[in-house]
């Protein structure tokens, strides 16, 4: 039969060890995961988010688990404080530095006619600005933050 300080144990070691293996995982699926699943996932982040800030929250209830059992309270704090680094070092890549796109060397107004360039179409096809140059064409760039 085990004992409550057993049990104990076991709670503040999946709270604390599930909290920052959720926070991890949070960070490395919006890198390696997201991006093959969803491209507005991707441009959000968002869920990775909630996903990281459920793994701090977990991190907490393990400190105060651990504070309560009188052990593991080093472990449950490195575990916080990973927690709370994974996330918002991904919130920060979000919501911060993604953003931060530098500015472009040459702006070309609206209205003036483009410089020629080539780019290659789904099918590995060169496809250049003069191609459609008797055609009716919108050049259309995002310069999007991921």
């Amino acid at each position: 039969m085990r004992t409550p300080d057993a049990r104990s144990s076991r709670r503040v070691a999946w709270l604390v060890w599930g909290g920052i293996l959720l926070s991890g995982f949070a960070m490395a699926s919006y890198f390696l995961i997201i991006p093959r699943i969803s491209v507005a996932l991707r441009d959000s982040g968002n869920a990775n988010i909630a996903l990281g800030g459920v793994g701090v929250i977990m991190s907490l209830a393990g400190v105060a688990a651990a504070w309560r059992a009188a052990r593991g309270l080093k472990l449950a704090v490195f575990s916080l404080l990973a927690s709370v680094g994974f996330t918002g070092a991904l919130a920060y890549y979000v919501h911060g530095l993604s953003y931060q796109v530098p500015a472009p060397e040459q702006v070309i107004a609206v209205g003036t006619a483009a410089p020629d360039f080539g780019l290659k179409d789904q099918e590995g096809v060169e496809k250049s600005l003069v191609d459609f140059a008797s055609k009716r064409l919108i050049l259309v760039f995002f310069r999007g933050h991921w």
